[in-house]
């Protein structure tokens, strides 16, 4: 079994994965394993961490079998790594696949037959990348990684209809002095302030919280101020009042410019 090189016009996937640096690395990917009736594409590898002369990295693969169309998959790779300084080359000594995934592929049974195949044949070769390369992908992932949060988002959920009330940002108060009264200027819906509770105006219905933020339940009693800034509208939906503070928050904005 033997290690064929193919053009490199036909490796557009290495060259997203790793850009090009050495002539002699170059030329080698993708490289094609033919194993009897089965041929197994490798793309560049993206090295992913360095230890001493331990290199852990990614590869993408094709693998044909005859007769079939061609699946495709993620291979993990571990290597000892040899350097050669007169040609600025590092070659992958003793590849191990500690895992192999083919998303495309219902069939795990034929996913397993395909890590196997890997497994026995990757180590059997000797695959060479630019040292430039390897130092400038590793300086990347390095950068990528420190930048990157995987902190889960916040899930709400209720059993019962429910409104998510949306504030930019902390609730902010500001006098309005169309109603009269504080309300909370950073959010697309009506809440205003007064005798110590915050009231969000929703549906032709009122419903008071101790906080700007909630949680709000329905209210058959508003306090005097609010009932005065209601009957100041016309339609007792704040439509003029929402009109005007639309307006100022335009101004503010063309202000800002």
């Amino acid at each position: 079994m033997r290690c064929i090189r193919i053009p490199f016009l036909l490796s557009a996937l290495a060259l997203l994965l790793f850009p090009a640096a050495g002539a002699a690395a170059q030329d080698q990917w993708p490289c094609t394993i033919r194993s009897g009736q089965t041929t197994i594409v490798v793309y560049q590898p993206q090295p992913q961490s360095l230890s001493g002369d331990k290199l852990t990295a990614i590869a993408a693969v094709s693998v044909t079998q005859q007769g079939k169309e061609p699946v495709y998959g993620v291979v993990w790779l571990d290597a000892a790594i040899h350097t050669d300084r007169s040609t600025h080359s590092v070659v992958l000594d003793g590849l191990k696949v500690p895992d192999a995934r083919f998303p495309g592929s219902a069939d795990s049974a034929g996913v397993a037959r395909l890590r196997a195949l890997l497994e026995r044949e990757l180590p059997k070769h000797a695959f060479e990348l630019s040292m430039d390369q390897l130092v400038t992908s590793l300086d990347q992932q390095a950068t990528s990684a420190n930048g990157l949060k995987n902190d889960p988002p916040e899930i709400i959920f209720r059993e019962m209809p429910s409104l998510l009330v949306l504030t930019d940002g902390q609730p902010k108060l500001e006098k309005d002095a169309a109603l009269g009264l504080q309300r909370v200027v950073n959010s697309p819906f009506t809440i205003l302030h007064d005798a110590g509770k915050y009231y969000l105006f929703v549906g032709g219905r009122w419903f008071a919280a101790p906080a700007a933020t909630g949680a709000y339940t329905y209210t058959g009693s508003i306090p005097a101020g609010i009932k005065k800034a209601q009957q100041q509208t016309r339609d007792g939906g704040f439509a003029g009042a929402r009109a005007s503070l639309r307006a100022s928050r335009w101004t503010r904005c063309r202000r800002s410019l």
